[in-house]
């Protein structure tokens, strides 16, 4: 969040494609920056680090900051612990269960990027057209 602070002179300027581009994301930080940062400390966790550098430069208020922060990292901390709560006890059913999840996710994406390459494949397909007999006798 600092590091994004000391880094919001190094954007590209408003009058730019990317400034504008930028701003446009900054204000939309500054509207909604706390739902923001409460999902990336949990839900999209990927994403924090590039959060807490843009919440920095936007200008975004550290108090609106570390409370979304903490609140995220509240759920995120509850979920794992109750988690391992849950199924600490029985590892090899969870085990299980993940692998059966991981499976049918891998399977439903399989079969959807086929279908999607079917779908393509038949509106490229040339048309075929409806030959009629040859009537020479």
């Amino acid at each position: 969040f600092q590091l994004g602070r000391r880094a919001e002179r190094f954007l590209p300027h408003p009058d730019t494609k990317r400034g504008a581009l930028v701003a446009k994301a900054m204000a939309a930080l500054r509207k909604r920056g706390a739902v923001t940062v409460f999902f990336t400390r949990w839900m999209f966790s990927a994403l924090g680090p590039w959060v807490n550098l843009a919440a920095g430069a936007s200008g975004f208020a550290h108090r609106r900051f570390t409370l979304a922060d903490l609140a995220g990292e509240a759920v995120w901390v509850t979920t794992y612990v109750g988690l391992g709560i849950t199924f600490g006890a029985n590892l090899d059913a969870a085990a299980e269960l993940a692998g059966n999840a991981l499976g049918l996710l891998g399977a439903g994406a399989a079969a959807f990027a086929f279908g999607w390459w079917l779908w393509h494949a038949a509106k490229r397909a040339p048309k075929a057209s409806n030959p009629t007999p040859d009537h020479d006798a």
